[in-house]
C-alpha cells in the first residue's frame, strides 16, 4: 500500500512538473520548450517504478522513492527529395520533337552502300563496326576526308554525337551540310578542334574561306576521350551554331544557297592517326 501511494505522489509530481514548463510566450527556447518540440515528433513512452527496503517485520526502514525511466522512441524521419533537373527547351533536338531521320550507327546503311562498310584513301578512313563510324586521319597535313550522306534537308537542324579517341591541338572534325556533289569536297564545313575551338568556313571552287574562324568556347569538351554533341540550324542564308544543346553564335551566308548533302569529315594537323567517332546522326525539318 505504502508503494502504491509514492506510485502516485511520483506520478503528480512528473505532471506537476509538466505543467509548470510550458512556453508561457518565452521568446528563448528553454530545455524544457525543447523536449516539448521534440516530444512532437516522437512517441515516448515512460514506465516508472518505485524501490524501498523493509526489515523482516513489515515495517519500512529508511524507505527510498528511486524513480527511473525507460524511453522507447519511434522517430519517422521524412526523406528529402531533390528536384528533377529542368530540361533546356532552347536545346533544339528537345525543342523540335523527334527528328526526321536519325541514325545510330548500328548498320552502315547511311555512308556506305552494296554491302560496303569502309572506305579508305592515302589520307583518311571511314569505317563503320561496333555501333559508330570511326573516321581517320593519317596524316598532319590539313587534308580534309568526308563522308557524305544521301539526305538533302532544305530548312533543318542537324546534329552529330562525336566522341575523340586520338587527337591534339589543331586537329578537327565535324559536320558538312549543303554539299552539292559527293566529290568535290565543297560545302559548309562545322569544325571542333581537339583543344577546345570552333569554326564555320565554306569550300567552294575558290577554296576555303572562314565564315568564323576558330574561336574558343567553354562548351566544348576539349582533349581525347570527350563527347561532343554538335548542331547547325539551317534556314536560308541563317546559320546557328550549338555546342551540347547551347546556342554559341548566328550567322548569315549566302555563299551556296542550294539544298545539299550532310555528311561529316575529319582532318589532321597536328599529329598523324587522329580518330574521331561519330556515334550518331539526325536531323528535324524546321518549322
Amino acid at each position: 500500500m505504502i508503494k502504491f501511494l509514492r506510485t502516485v505522489i511520483f506520478t503528480g509530481w512528473v505532471l506537476s512538473l509538466t505543467a509548470c514548463n510550458l512556453p508561457l510566450g518565452r521568446n528563448v527556447p528553454t530545455p524544457d520548450v525543447i523536449a516539448t518540440q521534440v516530444a512532437a515528433t516522437m512517441q515516448v513512452v515512460v514506465v516508472a517504478t518505485a524501490t524501498g527496503g523493509s526489515n523482516p517485520g513489515g515495517s519500512p526502514v529508511n524507505p527510498q522513492t528511486t524513480p527511473t525511466a525507460t524511453i522507447e522512441a519511434t522517430v519517422t524521419l521524412t526523406p528529402t527529395v531533390s528536384p528533377s533537373p529542368t530540361p533546356d527547351i532552347s536545346d533544339p533536338a528537345i525543342l523540335l520533337g523527334e527528328p526526321a531521320y536519325q541514325n545510330n550507327l548500328d548498320s552502315a546503311s547511311a555512308f556506305f552502300s552494296g554491302g560496303s562498310t569502309s572506305y579508305e584513301d592515302s589520307y583518311s578512313r571511314f569505317r563503320v563496326a561496333g555501333g559508330v563510324l570511326e573516321m581517320t586521319s593519317f596524316n598532319p597535313t590539313g587534308w580534309r576526308g568526308w563522308r557524305l550522306t544521301s539526305r538533302q534537308p532544305g530548312r533543318f537542324y542537324v546534329e552529330c554525337t562525336f566522341n575523340t579517341v586520338a587527337c591534339s591541338g589543331s586537329d578537327h572534325y565535324g559536320l558538312v551540310v549543303r554539299a552539292p556533289d559527293y566529290g568535290s569536297g565543297q560545302g559548309y564545313y562545322f569544325g571542333l578542334t581537339c583543344d577546345g575551338r570552333y569554326a564555320l568556313q565554306v569550300w567552294t571552287a575558290s577554296g576555303v574561306s572562314s565564315i568564323q574562324d576558330f574561336t574558343r568556347s567553354d562548351e566544348i569538351k576539349a582533349g581525347p576521350g570527350q563527347t561532343n554533341r554538335m548542331g547547325l540550324w539551317v534556314d536560308g542564308a541563317v546559320f546557328k551554331v550549338y555546342l551540347n544543346g547551347k546556342l554559341i553564335k548566328e550567322f548569315n551566308s549566302s555563299t551556296i544557297t542550294a539544298p545539299g548533302y550532310l555528311g561529316v569529315y575529319i582532318a589532321s594537323t597536328s599529329a598523324p592517326n587522329t580518330v574521331v567517332q561519330l556515334d550518331r546522326i539526325a536531323y528535324w525539318n524546321l518549322p
